[in-house]
């Protein structure tokens, strides 16, 4: 038996998912959304954004190797905050039914516009100034 007799590969499968041009196709909605990490992920950032203590709105900081899928995560939880609801229901459908049901919630009272600062191209950001200016730089394009 071969791998292409059990696993069916989609054609336009591209080994490394890039935040850069995450607005030009649908590849976000190819992710697996699996237990553990990715759970996390969206769980802390919905709490983050509905939490009404300046405390626990803080950032959430993304770590792993090379090929683990952490930009892949990102794009699926920004596509959850800010595409129409309508448009993310075939994804929501493959989620478990309470994180599908808390994002659904969220969603009908706000929405959020995401704003990625990445690579080494980034902008050097080493204070709350130079974030400012990244974010509105970032914004800008």
């Amino acid at each position: 038996m071969k791998y292409v007799d059990v696993i069916d590969l989609d054609q336009h499968f591209d080994p490394v998912f890039k935040l850069a041009d995450d607005d030009k196709s649908a590849a976000w909605a190819t992710f697996i959304p699996t237990v553990g990490p990715f759970e996390e992920l969206l769980r802390e950032s919905l709490e983050t954004f509905e939490s009404q203590t300046p405390k626990a709105q803080r950032p959430i900081w993304i770590q792993g190797t090379y090929g683990t899928g952490k930009s892949h995560a990102t794009s699926v939880v920004s596509h959850l905050l800010d595409d129409d609801v309508t448009d993310l229901e075939p994804f929501l459908a493959r989620m478990k039914p309470e994180l599908s049901a808390h994002v659904r919630s969220f969603r009908q009272r706000r929405r959020i516009m995401p704003v990625y600062l990445y690579g080494s191209g980034a902008p050097l950001v080493h204070s709350a100034r130079t974030f400012d200016l990244a974010v509105q730089t970032a914004v800008k394009a």
